[in-house]
């Protein structure tokens, strides 16, 4: 049976517009879909910041522990080894010495109060530890084994 052209709008529901309900269902996934896109943007936006600071502090620590390698053990345990790598604003250096027993010790080393001596050769661990521009830390530890 054809549809008469008169009772097409009462099918239809005779509806003009939308009605405020359905304006604001729009909106509300509008504004959740434009939260979690810009959401997005700023959690890459912070990754690519900490992978920045990773990759500088793995540059400086290879560069730190060449020239520890090169060091003399007795500077190192003394701590008058001088590195060729300055330390930046808001970074710090820890150098540790390894004893026998497995624990480690802070340079300078008093190796007279020393319960167990330090290994031979020596084992060293050096903990850099520098902050991003948000303060955020970024610590790397690696250990090295000197021989001279």
């Amino acid at each position: 049976m054809p549809i008469n052209l008169k009772d097409r709008g009462r099918l239809l529901g005779n509806e003009k517009g939308m009605a405020l309900v359905e304006v604001v269902f729009a909106l509300v996934v509008l504004t959740a879909t434009l939260s979690l896109l810009v959401g997005s943007l700023i959690s890459l936006n912070r990754l690519a910041s900490v992978t920045e600071q990773r990759e500088r502090a793995a540059v400086r620590m290879s560069s730190y522990m060449d020239s520890l390698r090169h060091a003399a053990p007795g500077e190192i345990v003394a701590g008058t080894f001088q590195s060729v790598v300055a330390p930046e604003s808001g970074e710090s250096w820890q150098v540790q010495c390894q004893s026998v027993d497995g624990n480690y010790h802070s340079v300078p080393v008093d190796t007279a109060t020393l319960t167990s001596p330090l290994t031979v050769p020596l084992t060293v661990r050096v903990t850099l530890t520098r902050k991003d521009a948000r303060g955020v830390p970024v610590q790397l530890t690696t250990g090295a084994i000197c021989q001279q």
